[in-house]
């Protein structure tokens, strides 16, 4: 028996590794229900549009499950990872750092991936994000960055989430720039939901709010109610406020909608800045408003699909 051990030539290896790393699966296909047919994907959205399962702003909306899912197909995505990483920023859709993270790691095209902070780590006015990409079958090293000076010139630095996670949205900055260039194949011109929310809308010059993963009551809270450039309400504000949202409550007629409304961030921002006398009033008006809602129908705010 011949026990002769071949060693195979080094450029081989990376012909092998190469063939091996093409059949790598698509971010989230692994193991996978997806719809075969028009009919079943027109199905399958009705029945995801019924449940608590999914992002609050794609319940009781078939169309625009049945849009996120084919959206995610394009880009490698299964139908469920599709709903929780896609969001719909200023009529546009985007895609969370992460997911496009994923999106690129996991295809063939990638070779190489690497972050990371430069700067004193304790003086955040020196960070600089970097996010270095090479592309396989490219010779040039692709590079994104982003500083704080960067930040602050395009009025980003007083803003509740980078104040709250500086380093983070310097990192989603970098990554979003580089992968991008990278693959502008694998992402089909998408950029980062982290990017897309920090851009003014073109209409009206204000913000406008990531409202793809939060109920309509979540965002008309967000316009009533906003925040200085610390995050905190301005005295001046804080009657009218205070008023816009008493009224707002008296619309509600859900046990649902009352419950996300009370639990937004901004409202518990607002309750904590006014006083005991209306603390205790809207206090008084939610369990009145408690109280008088009737037993629901889990199915009542449902849109039915025509032909089920």
């Amino acid at each position: 028996m011949n026990n002769k051990v071949v060693t195979l030539p080094r450029e081989n290896q990376s012909i092998q590794y190469v063939q091996s790393i093409q059949h790598k699966q698509p971010v989230g296909l692994r193991k996978k229900f997806e719809p075969n047919s028009f009919q079943e994907l027109l199905l399958f959205s009705d029945r995801l549009a019924r449940t608590n399962f999914v992002p609050k702003n794609y319940r009781g909306k078939p169309n625009d499950i049945f849009c996120a899912i084919q959206m995610g197909a394009e880009l490698g995505l299964s139908p469920m990872l599709s709903l929780q990483n896609i969001a719909v920023i200023n009529d546009r859709p985007s895609i969370y750092g992460d997911a496009m993270l994923a999106i690129c790691k996991a295809s063939p095209l990638c070779e190489s991936i690497e972050e990371y902070l430069d700067g004193d780590q304790s003086q955040i006015n020196t960070l600089t994000a970097i996010c270095k990409v090479r592309r396989r079958g490219f010779k040039n090293e692709i590079t994104g960055s982003f500083s704080w000076k960067d930040a602050e010139k395009a009025g980003l630095t007083k803003r509740g989430v980078w104040l709250s996670y500086p380093k983070r949205m310097l990192q989603m900055r970098a990554r979003g720039f580089a992968l991008r260039d990278a693959f502008p194949d694998l992402l089909n011109g998408l950029i980062t939901r982290e990017e897309a929310n920090d851009y003014r809308h073109e209409e009206n010059g204000c913000i406008q709010k990531d409202d793809s993963h939060t109920c309509d009551d979540n965002n008309r809270l967000g316009n009533q109610i906003e925040h200085d450039g610390d995050g905190n309400l301005s005295n001046n504000d804080i009657e009218y406020k205070y008023e816009r949202c008493f009224q707002y409550i008296n619309t509600i007629e859900t046990t649902r909608k009352l419950e996300d409304f009370t639990q937004h961030s901004k409202f518990i921002n607002l309750y904590s800045e006014i006083s005991p006398e209306q603390k205790e009033k809207l206090d008084e008006l939610i369990n009145q408003k408690k109280d008088s809602f009737k037993q629901e129908s889990p199915d009542d705010f449902i849109e039915e699909m025509p032909g089920c």
